[in-house]
Parts: C-alpha cells; sequence; structure tokens
C-alpha cells in the first residue's frame, strides 16, 4: 500500500472495526497504537481514532471512547457527523442526559439527525421516565421530518402506549401500515395496556386474541385489565392459561407483589385465591 501510495485511512479504519466486531479488543487497540506511531493516517487520524473510539463503544467502554473523542478535540480536528453520532452514544450510555442533549441539538443545527440518534436519546427518557422530554423529543423530530425507521416507530409507539395517547398511536399504527410495518409483540402488549385502562376492555381482547402466541407477560397483563374491569371469571380463566405456560407460576407471583406494593387488597385476594385453587386443581 505505501509502495502504491494507497490511501491508509479507510482500509485501516475497516481493519480496526473488524477486530472489534470480532471481539478482540486488544487487536484493535494495539493496531491504532502502532498505526499512529508509524504516522500512516492522513486527515489528521480521523478515521483512525474514530474506529477507536467506536470498538472502545462497542467494547462497552464509554469513558474510553470519549477520552480518544476529547483527544481528538484538542487537536482540533473537524469533528464529522460520524464523530458527534459516537460521541452521543458515549453519553446516552453514560445516561448523562445534559451531555447527550447537548450534542444532539449540535447534530439538528447541522442538519444531521437520523433515526439511530434520534432513537437512541428516546430510549433513554424512556428508560429514565422523562416522559415529557421523550413527547417533546417526537415533536422535534416530526418538525425536522426525520425519516423513520422500525425501531424508531416502535420507540415512539411505546411511548403514546406509556402516555395514553390513544390518538397518536392509532394515528401511527395506520402510518406504520401503510409502509407495510406491523407492530411487534411488546407493541401489542403496550396497546393493550392502554386500551384496558382506558376503558376499551374489547379492543384490547381483540389484540391479545390478535397475538400468534402470546406468552406469559401478555397473559398477566390481561389478568390484571380483566381484574381492573371486575371481570372475575375472565380474570380465573386468564390465570389458568398463564399458570400452565412454564414461567406462569412465577408470572403470576411476581403479578401479586406487585399488586401488594401497589396496596390492591381486593386484587391481591382474588390474585391468589385463584392461583392457589388452579394449582390445586
Amino acid at each position: 500500500m505505501e509502495k502504491n501510495k494507497i490511501v491508509h485511512d479507510e482500509v485501516i479504519y475497516g481493519i480496526v472495526r473488524i477486530y472489534g466486531k470480532l471481539g478482540l479488543y486488544e487487536d484493535a487497540q494495539q493496531t491504532s497504537v502502532d498505526i499512529e506511531k508509524l504516522g500512516l493516517l492522513t486527515d489528521e487520524k480521523t478515521c483512525g481514532k474514530l474506529a477507536m473510539a467506536q470498538v472502545h463503544l462497542n467494547a462497552g467502554n464509554h469513558e474510553k471512547a470519549l477520552d480518544v473523542l476529547q483527544l481528538m478535540r484538542s487537536r482540533n480536528v473537524e469533528m464529522s457527523k460520524f464523530a458527534y453520532g459516537v460521541l452521543l452514544r458515549c453519553f446516552i450510555t453514560k445516561e448523562d442526559v445534559g451531555s447527550a442533549e447537548v450534542t444532539f441539538h449540535v447534530l439538528s443545527r447541522r442538519g444531521a439527525l437520523d433515526a439511530v440518534c434520534c432513537n437512541d436519546l428516546l430510549i433513554l427518557y424512556v428508560k429514565l421516565g422523562l416522559m415529557e422530554k421523550a413527547k417533546a423529543l417526537i415533536t422535534q423530530i416530526r418538525t425536522d421530518q426525520v425519516h423513520f425507521d422500525e425501531d424508531l416507530y416502535r420507540t415512539v409507539m411505546d411511548v403514546y402506549c406509556r402516555e395514553g395517547m390513544i390518538a397518536d398511536a392509532e394515528k401511527l399504527i395506520k402510518e406504520m401500515g401503510n409502509i407495510g410495518l406491523s407492530m411487534d409483540k411488546i407493541n401489542k402488549t403496550s396497546l393493550m395496556t392502554m386500551y384496558g385502562k382506558s376503558g376499551g376492555l374489547q379492543q384490547a381482547e381483540d389484540l391479545f386474541k390478535a397475538l400468534e402466541q402470546p406468552d406469559a407477560a401478555a397473559c398477566a397483563n390481561m389478568v390484571s385489565l380483566y381484574v381492573e374491569n371486575g371481570e372475575m371469571y375472565k380474570t380465573k380463566e386468564m390465570l389458568k392459561s398463564l399458570l400452565e405456560m412454564t414461567s406462569g407460576l412465577s408470572v403470576a407471583s411476581q403479578l401479586i407483589t406487585k399488586s401488594v406494593r401497589e396496596g390492591k387488597q381486593l386484587t391481591v385476594s382474588s390474585l391468589y385465591g385463584s392461583s392457589v385453587n388452579l394449582k390445586v386443581l
């Protein structure tokens, strides 16, 4: 490559990334060090440094990834869209909301927002319970006309369901359908909860029946909705189905514990009595 005056940057970047993807962290690190010593990279070592930052991040070492990016900044290396994307992921992994937001706004000002970075920040907000920020971010994403991918659609749906935003959720369902996307099991379970808590028990039941293979979590969800709506016969029938599953008894126990924690004594009594009777049967 040297003899033929081939630019090394992209090739070296690829080699470092391949090592990282294969889990050969030490090889990636050593290659990065050797290349820097030999001075083989052009463009102020941007490609190699970014590759190593990404390897650190994928290996769970976000602090080391941040150190690499800070070193680039200290050398006045111009930060690309990709570099800011890696920086954003570092702050999100660190759960540093303030720094993540600053980095996100830089990307926004540059017109460089994409579905991946939007989804990553949205997931962080949901994880930390910052639902007002999550809803504000969705509004910004719509305003900036960010092209949605499948993951972003599903995270937005999760926010709508958690917040009981029925009209927005139904509009999003149609939007997804128009481009050939369907909801996954997690989204359908979230929708079941939203409908059930807002008085739409029939809609929740329809969604449950539409599941190809309802799991223990979906059954437990329906048990809670039936109890909340006073449907005790359906509660017992659903509990029977739940307890016939491999992890059913464990999930039922968790459901009872949650009810105790929330102080729902009548619910606890009903669930406990039904589960004990069914177990005996």
